[in-house]
């Protein structure tokens, strides 16, 4: 059905920026927790490593948002055109 379709590609959209919201929280949280000596030795800064507030909330519900805002335009694309002349050999 063409709305499966739909729906593939919106949640496909949500998994891959919650996926890269968590990635990089963890990336952030390896290289603080790596160099937080350094810092604290080199400059005497101490940096939270998990700086969970309610702006940086905001801020992952703005990806989340924008991600699937943006999916649409190819998951209306996908769901106006037949699947089966998408995946004819050749185009």
């Amino acid at each position: 059905h063409s709305s499966t379709i739909l729906i593939l590609i919106e949640l496909e959209s949500l998994l891959i920026s919650i996926l890269g919201i968590v990635c990089g929280f963890f990336l952030v949280w390896l290289l603080l927790q790596a160099g937080q000596g350094w810092l604290i030795e080199q400059y005497g800064l101490v940096i939270d490593t998990l700086p969970i507030n309610r702006n940086i909330a905001w801020f992952m519900l703005a990806i989340v948002g924008t991600a699937l805002l943006l999916a649409v335009i190819p998951a209306v694309a996908a769901y106006r055109s037949s699947l089966a002349s998408k995946l004819r050999f050749g185009n």
